[in-house]
């Protein structure tokens, strides 16, 4: 008895299935990619609109947040960058984060991020001996927007530095929902003011 041998007619390499597989339009690979991306889904044309709907209303003060009487601090609200769009695609919004490395030296790498702060921002509140009133737009310095990194690898999260949510929230953190009525608030020092606009 002899036994058939099952050979393919033609015997493909990998090379044969690069080149199948490999696409001459840049675009259409990065878009491939990021749509296999899982968080490539809450980047639409939606996201684009909340982001333009937030900005607009920003001078809509919270009375939640207005009636608060700071002593030494200014309360206030960021402006959002709005995403990019490349080939119909929302880009993410990436920043540059202060990260441990494993021997201990501090490092800095690109990742995406919930809170797309410009350094813009409204005054929410103020103390009463403060030149700044609730309304105004002012300048802040980088230190304002500052990002920390909270934990390791896939578990790590971005938290904003002097973020601020209302006692009342029954919120530990800053939500990531921009849509979230607490969304975007910081505490800073007065001295990160560069400015009024």
């Amino acid at each position: 008895m002899t036994l058939r041998k099952n050979k393919p007619s033609k015997k493909n390499t990998m090379l044969d299935f690069i080149k199948e597989n490999q696409s001459s339009d840049p675009l259409a690979k990065q878009e491939a990619i990021a749509q296999t991306n899982i968080h490539a889904f809450k980047y639409t044309d939606e996201y684009n609109d909340q982001v333009i709907k937030y900005n607009n209303n920003l001078k809509n003060l919270n009375p939640l947040y207005s009636s608060i009487q700071p002593l030494h601090e200014i309360l206030v609200r960021f402006y959002l960058h709005e995403p990019t769009k490349v080939g119909g695609l929302v880009m993410p919004f990436k920043q540059h984060v202060p990260v441990k490395t494993k021997s201990g030296v501090d490092g800095y790498q690109e990742v995406e991020s919930d809170f797309p702060f410009r350094l813009k921002a409204v005054v929410v509140a103020a103390p009463e001996s403060n030149q700044l009133k609730a309304g105004d737009e002012v300048m802040l310095s980088r230190r304002a927007i500052q990002m920390n990194v909270i934990g390791n690898g896939a578990n790590a999260e971005i938290r904003v530095e002097q973020g601020f949510v209302h006692p009342d929230s029954m919120m530990h953190d800053c939500p990531t929902d921009l849509t979230n009525e607490h969304y975007g608030y910081a505490l800073i020092q007065y001295h990160e003011v560069k400015a009024k606009v």
